[in-house]
């Protein structure tokens, strides 16, 4: 597979010190998660907007590559 998946709709993204940044919507987003056997881990904040979210799993799942993109996307929605 691949090193890492991007989430759907983004065309640019930038990988710096550990952290993955891009903009979404006009809103800079800062990004890094990962996993082991058995546990995920993703986070993810806006500095500018003063808004971030965490999200850990006790299972391997995708869950993160969705949870998290919807999150940002119904906030740039709803600025």
């Amino acid at each position: 597979g691949n090193y890492f998946n991007r989430w759907n709709g983004l065309e640019k993204a930038y990988y710096g010190i550990g952290w993955r940044v891009f903009d979404l919507a006009g809103m800079r987003v800062i990004h890094h998660g990962g996993g082991v056997r058995g546990y995920r881990s993703e986070m993810a904040f806006a500095p500018e907007a003063n808004i971030g979210m965490v999200l850990l799993l006790n299972a391997e799942s995708n869950a993160a590559n969705d949870v998290i993109p919807e999150f940002f996307n119904h906030l740039t929605n709803n600025r």
